[in-house]
């Protein structure tokens, strides 16, 4: 992927939802909320984290983008809640 992200930014890769539960019960397509975690795919030169963390983040925080067909989000650094 050729985008880096400006100063402390990064870019993450969220998580897909939950389609159905471990008992095999499906949950309906408008009641399925993604994921506030992901894994971090571009870094700034500024950032502290590392390509590959696992990280979780504020639901209304992220500029959504999409590239080559991926969605992905950026984030400023102070914007990410925990690295897991």
């Amino acid at each position: 992927m050729n985008i880096k992200p400006n100063g402390d930014r990064l870019i993450v890769k969220q998580d897909e939802a939950i389609e159905r539960l471990s008992s095999g019960i499906f949950i309906p397509e408008n009641s399925i909320e993604k994921p506030q975690y992901g894994t971090v795919v571009a870094i700034g030169d500024k950032s502290a984290f590392k390509i590959n963390d696992r990280v979780c983040f504020s639901k209304y925080m992220a500029q959504e983008i999409c590239i080559n067909g991926t969605d992905l989000l950026i984030f400023r650094e102070n914007d990410i809640l925990a690295t897991i």
